[in-house]
C-alpha cells in the first residue's frame, strides 16, 4: 500500500453544476475540478468512495453515464437502468451498498446503490487532482431531462480496484476521453505493468514499469478493420516530447508496436519469424506479448514490438543529418520499403517485360519523407536505380556488370528463405524493408528487416495441401499489391541458386532443423497457454474463419493451432528441400600446401566471432594471413616482417557468414574456417 493511516480522515465532497441532456446526440460533459485533498494519490486507504447523483428524467433506462478521472481512468455508472422510472433524487452510487442500480429496476432511486462499474477502480494509485468529468448520453427522443447536480465524495472508506494478474506483462491505455483513430495520433496516458509480484504481473501496481504519456494512433492497411486492432504507440517525456523509453527489458527507444493477435489465433507467427531471422544474424525487430486494457476494457493478448528504425540498438547504420548531401556522407545510412501507395514515396524507373506499365513502387521510412533532403532523395533514387538497371540488364548475372556487387546477397538469401517458408506472399509484395549504410561502411544494400507474418503459414483456399508453388512471383503484374520481381531475376542466376542450396542445406541442420523449429514455436506458445483462455473469450473465434481467408476444418482450440501450423511447416520443409534449385557441392576451400602435421595448427579464437578474432599460433610464428569468403573472393590479407606468434584482426565492412583463413608460417601453410555472425540483440 501506498499509504499508511493511523486514523480514518475526513470525507471531502466535491459539488458540480448540472445542465440539460441532449436527446440522441452527443453526451453531455460537465467538468469538476478537484484539489486540496489531504492525500492527493486515490488508494485503498484513501480514494473516491461515492458519486452523488440528482437527475431529472422521464425514463431513466434511456440514460447512460461514466465518470472519468484526470488520469483517464473511466467507470461506467449505469446503462439501461431504472426501467420507464423516472428520476435520482438523493441517489448515491457506491461499492458498499447492498442493491445495485443495475439490477434493480426501482427508479426513482433514493439512497444508496452500487454503480455499475467498481468505483474503486479509481483508487489505484492515480492523482485524484485536476478535471474530473461526467458524461451522460440520452439514446432515445422526445423525453427530455437534466442533471440537476452531482458531487464526488472522497474519503478513507473506500474499496479497492479490481485485480488482474497474468503470467505476461500488463498494458494498459487511456484515451482521456479521446477516439483512437487512424488518421492522426492521439496524446493517451500508459501504464506498463511488467513488474513480477510472487511470479505475477498484476495490474494496479503501486509502481508499474513505465507510467505516462504516449501517443497513440491505429496503424495497419487491411488489419484497421479488425475488431481487435494494432496501435503505433510513441512515448512522451514530462515535456511531451519524445521520450526513449526500455519496455519489457527491450532496449530503450521511443516508438513501439502493439501488434495485434486477431487474425493468428496461435500468437506465433510473427515473434517465430523475427526470431528466425536473428538467428540467421541479421537485425529483426525484438518483441514480447502483454495483455491489453483500453480505458479499463480488457483487449486481449497483443505483441509488443519494436518499430523498424535506425538506432544504436534498432538497426544500427549510420545517422543522416540534414547537412550530409555529398560526398560519402550522403551514401548512407537510408532504410526505404517496397509497400503500397502511400503517396510520399517514389516509382521505380524499370518495370517487367511482361507488365510494362507496373512500376514498383517504394516509400521512404529513414530519414522520413518530411526530413529527407532533396540531394538525400536523388543519391536514394539513383541508388535504386542502378540497382534496377542491373537487375534488367542482359548482363545481370555478371560478377562485376550484373547485380551483385552492389547486393549483400546473404542477406537476400535469408529473405528468400524466411518469406518461402512462411509461405508469405506479402513479404515480397509490401512491407518488404531493405537498408544502406554509408559507403565507407558497408556499400552494399541489404534486404530486411523481415515484416508482416500474420497472413503467413495458413491453409488459405488458393494454397495446395502440399503447400508446393513459389511466392517470390506471384502477383507481378498486380497494380495494387504487386511482386518486387528482384528475387524472381536472382533466382535464373546459378551463383545465387547455388548459394541458396547452400544456405538452405545449413540451416537445416541447425535453426531450420524440424525438431529445433517446433520447439521455438512450443516455447512461443508456451508463454500465452494461459492467457489465450482469457483473449478468445474476449474475441471468440475459435472453429470459424477470421481475417485471412482459410479453408476448413478451423482450428477449435489452441492444441490444435499449433499442430496445423506445425503440420503445414512440415510440408513445406519437404517441399524447399526438393524444390530450391542449384548445387551445393563441397565448400571449396583456397588451395594450400599440406603443412608438417607435426607441429599443431594455428588457432583461431573466438570461433563464432562477431567482428573482432585473435590467430595463434603456439609453435611456428606467421608470415601473413588471407581472410575470404567461402565463394573464394579475398577480403583482407597483413603480412607481418617480423613474423609474429599471435595477432589479431577486426575486419571491417563485412557481412555475416563463413569465411576460411589462410595462415602462411614458417613451416606450412594453414586453413581455418571462421563464421562470423552479428553480436547478440
Amino acid at each position: 500500500m501506498l499509504f499508511l493511516l493511523s486514523k480514518p480522515l475526513k470525507a471531502q465532497t466535491f459539488e458540480g453544476l448540472g445542465d440539460s441532456i441532449p436527446e440522441l446526440s452527443d453526451p453531455l460533459i460537465l467538468e469538476m475540478p478537484v484539489s486540496g485533498l489531504p492525500i492527493p494519490i486515490l488508494s485503498e486507504n484513501f480514494g473516491l468512495r461515492a458519486v452523488h447523483l440528482e437527475i431529472k428524467h422521464p425514463y431513466l433506462e434511456n440514460l447512460t453515464a461514466y465518470l472519468m478521472s484526470p488520469e483517464g481512468t473511466v467507470v461506467k455508472l449505469f446503462t439501461n437502468a431504472g426501467g420507464n422510472g423516472k428520476n435520482m433524487v438523493g441517489t448515491i452510487l457506491c461499492d458498499t451498498a447492498t442493491l445495485s442500480v443495475q439490477k434493480n429496476k426501482m427508479a426513482p432511486y433514493t439512497g444508496r446503490f452500487q454503480a455499475q462499474g467498481k468505483l474503486g477502480n479509481f483508487n489505484r494509485y492515480q492523482s485524484a487532482e485536476g478535471i474530473w468529468k461526467l458524461f451522460i448520453r440520452d439514446d432515445a427522443n422526445f423525453d427530455r431531462g437534466k442533471i440537476e447536480s452531482w458531487k464526488l465524495e472522497f474519503g478513507s472508506d473506500v474499496s479497492g480496484p479490481d485485480t488482474f494478474s497474468s503470467n505476461i506483462p500488463i498494458v494498459e491505455i487511456f484515451t482521456l476521453n479521446q477516439t483512437i483513430t487512424n488518421d492522426s495520433f492521439i496524446a493517451c496516458r500508459i501504464q506498463v505493468n511488467d513488474r513480477l509480484q510472487q511470479g505475477r504481473y498484476r495490474i494496479n501496481e503501486a509502481f508499474p514499469g513505465f507510467n505516462g504519456f504516449a501517443e497513440v494512433r491505429i496503424r495497419g492497411q487491411h488489419s484497421i478493420g479488425f475488431p481487435q486492432q494494432s496501435y503505433s504507440v510513441n512515448l512522451l517525456g514530462v515535456t511531451r516530447d519524445d521520450t526513449a523509453v526500455s519496455l519489457l527489458n527491450m532496449p530503450p527507444e521511443d516508438d513501439w508496436i502493439l501488434l495485434n493477435n486477431y487474425n493468428d489465433k496461435s500468437f506465433v507467427r510473427n515473434p517465430l519469424m523475427h526470431e528466425l531471422f536473428r538467428d540467421m544474424g541479421h537485425y529483426s525487430p525484438r518483441n514480447q506479448f502483454c495483455e491489453v486494457f483500453i480505458n479499463g476494457e480488457y483487449r486481449g493478448i497483443y505483441t509488443l514490438m519494436e518499430k523498424i528504425r535506425r538506432t544504436n540498438d534498432r538497426l544500427n547504420i549510420s545517422k543522416l543529418k540534414s547537412s550530409d548531401n555529398s560526398g560519402d556522407d550522403v551514401t548512407g545510412g537510408y532504410i526505404f520499403r517496397h509497400d503500397y501507395d502511400l503517396g510520399e514515396g517514389w516509382l521505380s524507373t524499370v518495370a517487367p517485360a511482361d507488365c510494362p506499365e507496373n512500376f514498383a513502387r517504394f516509400e521512404y521510412e529513414y530519414p522520413s519523407v518530411n526530413n529527407i533532403t532533396p540531394q538525400q532523395k536523388t543519391y536514394l533514387h539513383n541508388y535504386v536505380a542502378e540497382v534496377e538497371r542491373r537487375m534488367f540488364s542482359p548482363l545481370v548475372n555478371d560478377p562485376i556488370m550484373g547485380y551483385r556487387p552492389m547486393l549483400d546477397v546473404l542477406s537476400f538469401i535469408d529473405y528468400f528463405i524466411v518469406n518461402e517458408l512462411a509461405w508469405n506472399g506479402d513479404g515480397f509484395a509490401k512491407s518488404m524493408f531493405f537498408w544502406k549504410d554509408k559507403n565507407s561502411k558497408d556499400s552494399l544494400l541489404h534486404a530486411g528487416p523481415v515484416w508482416d507474418f500474420d497472413w503467413s503459414m495458413k491453409r488459405m483456399p488458393w494454397v495446395t495441401d502440399a503447400v508446393d508453388h513459389w511466392n517470390h512471383n506471384t502477383y507481378p503484374c498486380n497494380n495494387l499489391q504487386s511482386t518486387l520481381p528482384w528475387h524472381a531475376i536472382m533466382m535464373q542466376d546459378t551463383f545465387f541458386t547455388n548459394e541458396l542450396r547452400c544456405r538452405w542445406e545449413s540451416l537445416r541442420k541447425t535453426h531450420l532443423s524440424e525438431s529445433q523449429l517446433f520447439r521455438s514455436i512450443d516455447s512461443i506458445g508456451q508463454q500465452t497457454i494461459e492467457a489465450q483462455v482469457r483473449h478468445f473469450q474476449k474475441w471468440p473465434t475459435w472453429g470459424i474463419n477470421v481475417a485471412t481467408p482459410e479453408k476448413p476444418p478451423f482450428a477449435k482450440n489452441y492444441t490444435e493451432e499449433i499442430d496445423t501450423l506445425k503440420a503445414l511447416l512440415s510440408r513445406r520443409m519437404m517441399w524447399l528441400d526438393s524444390t530450391i534449385p542449384g548445387t551445393c557441392s563441397k565448400l571449396q576451400e583456397p588451395p594450400a600446401p599440406v603443412p608438417d602435421t607435426t607441429i599443431p595448427p594455428p588457432i583461431v579464437y573466438p570461433n563464432p566471432a562477431t567482428q573482432a578474432f585473435t590467430v595463434y599460433s603456439e609453435k611456428t610464428p606467421i608470415h601473413s594471413v588471407i581472410l575470404f569468403h567461402h565463394s573464394g573472393r579475398r577480403i583482407e590479407e597483413k603480412h607481418f616482417d617480423p613474423p609474429v606468434y599471435e595477432l589479431q584482426m577486426s575486419p571491417e565492412h563485412i557481412v555475416p557468414g563463413l569465411y576460411f583463413l589462410r595462415i602462411h608460417t614458417e613451416t606450412g601453410v594453414f586453413n581455418q574456417r571462421l563464421l562470423l555472425q552479428k553480436p547478440l540483440e
